[in-house]
């Protein structure tokens, strides 16, 4: 049990400092470890390295996917189309003007830009 303790925690400590190379040295002491599910767990991990190397991430993508389906349930039932369609409108334009690199004042003018616009 104190195996599988200190073999979880490990990998905890690898995923939080993104450590490839402790990631793979924890990969070969997990798949030679005498616990069946960290066997299996590093034997899926290993089979799919080439995804845990990517340095790059769609974070971005699934936080705006996120923000659209958060808006889409809290009308959920109570309006028709043409005003959820007008609300998700809304909330990407204020989601993609939060995101971008915009001085305060600019910001404030464009949300109502994008206001006026939804309006019409």
């Amino acid at each position: 049990m104190a195996c599988a303790e200190a073999l979880v925690k490990e990998f905890a400590q690898v995923l939080r400092e993104r450590d490839v190379n402790g990631l793979y040295a924890w990969l070969r002491v997990a798949e030679t470890s005498s616990i069946v599910e960290l066997q299996a767990l590093a034997r899926s991990i290993w089979i799919d390295r080439p995804a845990v190397r990517l340095e790059w991430s769609n974070g971005r993508v699934e936080g705006s996917v996120n923000t659209r389906k958060l808006a889409k349930r809290a009308m959920y039932g109570r309006v028709k189309f043409d005003l959820l369609r007008q609300r998700l409108l809304y909330v990407a334009q204020l989601h993609e003007f939060s995101s971008s690199r915009v001085p305060e004042n600019q910001l404030e003018l464009r949300i109502t830009r994008a206001r006026t616009v939804l309006a019409a």
